[in-house]
This record gives C-alpha cells, structure tokens and sequence, in this order.
C-alpha cells in the first residue's frame, strides 16, 4: 500500500481545500482604482489564501498570473489565468511541483519566464546544492521544456529572485559560502551574458531560516524587484534606517550616471511589525506588488468554537500568513519627493 504522497499531490490537496473551504467566488474581479490610496489585498480567495503566497509575477496583458507556495520546507510554482472576467482555480504550474521551484519572472516580451529551483542540472534525479536560474518559453502548445541559463550566471552559488528587463540586462541576487552577497547586474552583449557585477547597494539582506531541517524560502533569497526601466529597485532588508518590523520594503534610486542611492524605507503604509518581503513592479508600472505576514483578522475566541469553523477561519488570508498585497506605485513614488 503506497502511504507516502508526493510535493505536486500535496499542493494539489492544499488548493483544493483552500478553494472549497473559504467559498472562493472566481468570477471576482480586481477592482483597477481600489489600491490606489492604500494597500489591498490581491485576489483574496484565489490568489490570497490561508496558505503562504509570495514570488508574484503577472504576464504583461495581465491574464496569467505565477507566484509561489511553500510547503514543507519546499517552493512550488503554482499559476491562474483570466479569461473572459474569469479566474481559473488555481493550479501547479506544468513545470513545477517535483523539486524547490520559486520566483517566477516574466520577461517583458511576455514569451520568456525565469525561475530558480534547485532540480538537477544533468540527467539524474538528485536536487542540486544550489540554486540556478532556468527559464521557458511559451509555446503554442504550451510551456517548453526548461533550460538552465548557464554560466556566467549559474554557477558554485545560489541564485534568487531574478529579474530581467527588455534589453536582457539581468538582475540577480547571489549567496556565496552561507551568506548573500548582494544583488548583481549581467549585461546581455553579443547572444551572451557578461560576467556580472555587484552593485554597490547599502543594504543589510534578511538571512536564511531553518524551517523543518530545510532552508524557509522566505529568507533563502535575498529578495528585490526592479522597475521596468531600470530606474529603482525595492529591496527586502533588515535593520535598516527607520526599520518597522522584521523585515521591511526600502527604495533604491538609480541615476542617469549609474548611482545608487541609499535606501528609503517605504513607511508605515507598507511596511509592518512583521514581515515584508518579496515584490513585484508590474510591467505596465503600475502597481507594486508585495508579500506580507501581518494578520489584519484575528480569530474569534468569545463562545465555543467547532472544528470545522476553526479550519475554516485559518484557510482565510490576513490571519497570519503570507499573502499578496498591491499598491498603486505612485504613492509609493511620492515618498521620493517628500
């Protein structure tokens, strides 16, 4: 009798029972002015749920959406799609759900899509110490088969939260020898990357956790987003000047002779005594997307409770687990000039 189940089956079992039990309508539609003045939650039901949500990336006509989910210790990449007004039920993405799979990025060109994960890199089926950069391309058909990016960007080192602008310049932050080293910049010239060069960032990362005797991908990667421009980054940190919580959301400008500036913390309207992390500029420059762990709801314990609406209340968003929030990127903008 097989009594152990596999990484896809259980995220398979856990968005099932997110979806049925907190009565997802997914005829729900994001409302396009509704963050504009303070934070909201993102698809909450869909996307936003009693599981920890973070990594979000959102194709360019906005009808595909990729983010991650942690369970166990390990990174699935799960995806919904909008069609006709229409979310799908959330479901792992057909590339994903056998190793540690985390921060999916869509190129600008909508075709291309950039992940890490930790699968192996020749023919075996033994996880990698490290994790790499892959990337696929949509195809009629569907997704194809991934690719490993390769040196110079690859290599005896983990890889986190990439990000790529319309050029190919790509950003990456990289963890050497146990501890991050930075956030780095490889420039595309020639059909190749050049060796990449570590920006000269002010900033403090949030270092890994141990969570069930693996790595918590919350703090595995030194986390960051970057404009579709190039023009600023929003970067994860701890203890930095006007720090809020455990860790919070900071601005880094860049300037038209390629300087950084130091980091601005994005306040109170962001950030929270617990943690913020993991962005996403929209590719549209829209709205800032971003992780946070602060409960909003808190469960009531002033009468006898049963079980089933225990379970219920806890498969909720903002009770305490990661979830997805967005912003208009103006108000976040508006900090710069004040």
């Amino acid at each position: 009798m097989r009594t152990k189940i596999t990484l896809l089956e259980k995220y398979i079992i856990l968005i099932l029972c997110v979806g049925f039990m907190t009565g997802v309508d997914l005829k729900a539609l994001e409302s396009e002015n509704s963050a504009d003045s303070a934070p909201e939650i993102f698809l909450p039901g869909i996307v936003s749920t009693g599981l920890d949500e973070f990594d979000i990336c959102i194709s360019p006509d906005g009808n595909e959406i990729f983010y991650t989910v942690f369970v166990d210790g390990v990174g699935a990449i799960i995806t919904v799609k909008n069609s006709e007004g229409i979310w799908s039920h959330p479901e792992v993405a057909s590339f994903s759900g056998k190793y540690s799979d985390l921060s999916p990025i869509f190129h600008p060109n909508g075709v291309d899509l950039y992940f890490i994960s930790n699968r192996p890199l020749d023919n075996n089926s033994v996880p990698e110490k490290y994790f790499n950069v892959w990337v696929i391309h949509k195809m009629d058909t569907g997704w194809s088969e991934p690719k490993a990016l390769g040196s110079p960007v690859n290599g005896n080192w983990s890889v986190g939260s990439p990000h790529i602008l319309e050029d190919n310049t790509l950003y990456f932050s990289k963890r050497i020898d146990g501890k991050w080293d930075g956030i780095y910049r490889a420039l595309y010239k020639n059909g190749m990357y050049s060796l990449p060069e570590k920006l000269p960032l002010n900033i403090s990362f949030v270092e890994p956790h141990f969570f069930h005797g693996h790595i918590d991908p919350f703090f595995a990667q030194a986390n960051f987003s970057i404009a579709v421009d190039g023009s600023y980054l929003i970067v994860s940190s701890v203890k930095g000047k006007g720090a809020q919580g455990r860790s919070d959301l900071y601005i880094i400008q860049r300037d038209k002779d390629d300087n950084w500036s130091e980091p601005l913390n994005l306040g109170a309207a962001i950030n929270s005594r617990e943690y913020e992390i993991s962005s996403f500029l929209s590719l549209d420059g829209k709205f800032l997307y971003y992780q946070s762990s602060v409960p909003k709801i808190h469960i009531k314990m002033d009468k006898s409770v049963k079980y089933p609406d225990l379970k219920n209340d806890l498969l909720k968003p903002e009770t305490g687990s990661m979830d997805i929030y967005r912003i208009n990127i103006d108000k976040i903008l508006d900090l710069i000039k004040h």
